[in-house]
């Protein structure tokens, strides 16, 4: 999800979760912005919210240990991929 937002030149997504998720997922290195109040939905508390893409995000995912690298390519038509180095975007092997 990291690397086709960095890939395409996405900077958000968009997630509708769980307010009680929230905590778990910072905590595996996601940057949450709440898009406003949560709504009752049954017995869950449900929330939107903003998840920033940045290259500083697969440093952040790996630190908590929450990253694996993929070998994603967008290919153009003719079957050349854009040169986007992601070992230049996370500075090392990767894991």
């Amino acid at each position: 999800m990291v690397e086709y937002g960095l890939l395409s030149g996405i900077t958000a997504y968009t997630i509708v979760m769980e307010l009680a998720w929230t905590g778990y997922a910072r905590s595996m290195g996601w940057t949450l912005e709440p898009l406003g109040l949560g709504k009752k939905v049954g017995e869950a508390l449900i929330g939107a919210f903003k998840i920033s893409i940045a290259p500083s995000t697969i440093n952040s995912l790996r630190s908590a240990g929450a990253y694996i690298a993929s070998d994603l390519a967008i290919v153009a038509p003719g079957g050349s991929a854009p040169g986007l180095d992601f070992m230049a975007l996370h500075g090392g092997a990767r894991r």
